[in-house]
């Protein structure tokens, strides 16, 4: 039987020094098991020559000749993990000191998944405070005043700054999207959905940076990049009305009001795509247009 508690998975591309950076925030423990999923980064099979540090030994470091994303390696991390419970860092942020002393305090919940709160920073100078996490404090403040569990299962969209039951992963097959971006999305929103309970604690675990040159939010310029987030954050909403949660329409009607300017074939095509596959078109274009949404 496994000692493994935590099972921490970090997918990782041609940032060795954050991703040292990262696993110094990390106690070298027996009971967690960190699992570095390298995306095929150049010299990633020279780390440990040039970053022995890297080469812990509660580090496993798993190098892929694919080159295919977070969420791929974030699948393959998943088939290593072998904790009770699993969390996600990227690879240019960390822990905050001790966070390992806040797992251990809800360890032996009945929750599925606890929700913490984030803090952030810029990367190059971690004095200096970041906004990244303005969205989170937004979210606990809705769910102090509401206790809607809702929020926190289909709005908390990243999987870090949180601990997954790994039987929850396990029983119900939930991997990540292997798209260029937003292959967080469907995941997080997914098991939120799934989990029969969660838990909210409203303390920093997780330290998110904001990086010149990481990868861009700005997917207005790029229509593959706009469509991809599209057809997830379609695939999302159905997902949730199907289990009860609708309180989100915002996001499609943004997106798709950005594919209608961008290009009316692609649009259209978009909208033809979707209805084969069960979606239902008239109601997104009604969303589109509610002058609720409008504003």
């Amino acid at each position: 039987m496994s000692n493994i508690r935590y099972s921490i998975i970090i997918p990782h591309y041609n940032t060795p020094d954050l991703l040292l950076r990262c696993l110094e925030s990390i106690p070298e423990q027996d009971d967690i098991q960190v699992i570095v999923v390298d995306d095929n980064s150049p010299y990633a099979d020279k780390y440990k020559l040039q970053y022995p540090r890297l080469y812990r030994k509660n580090v496993q470091i798993c190098l892929t000749k694919q080159g295919r994303g977070a969420g791929y390696a974030r699948n393959i991390g998943l088939q290593y993990a072998t904790g009770k419970w699993v969390l996600f860092a990227d690879a240019d942020d960390f822990y905050v000191k001790d966070f390992i002393k806040l797992l251990d305090e809800n360890y032996d919940c009945d929750a599925d998944i606890v929700y913490f709160n984030v803090k952030s920073v810029m990367s190059d100078d971690i004095s200096k405070l970041a906004s990244r996490n303005n969205a989170k404090d937004k979210l606990f403040e809705d769910y102090t005043k509401t206790r809607d569990s809702s929020l926190f299962r289909c709005l908390y969209c990243e999987p870090w700054g949180k601990m997954v039951k790994h039987e929850l992963i396990k029983n119900n097959h939930i991997k990540f999207d292997e798209t260029r971006v937003d292959n967080d999305h469907y995941f997080s929103v997914v098991s939120g959905c799934l989990a029969n309970d969660i838990k909210v604690v409203n303390k920093p675990l997780y330290v998110v940076t904001l990086r010149t040159g990481s990868l861009s939010f700005d997917f207005a310029n790029d229509i593959d990049k706009l469509l991809t987030r599209l057809y997830v954050e379609t695939r999302v909403q159905l997902f949730e009305r199907k289990h009860g949660y609708n309180i989100k329409p915002m996001p499609i009607r943004g997106l798709m009001v950005l594919l209608l300017k961008k290009d009316l074939k692609i649009f259209i095509r978009y909208l033809l795509k979707i209805k084969r596959e069960g979606i239902s078109v008239i109601e997104l274009l009604i969303q589109m247009f509610n002058p609720k949404y409008m504003k």
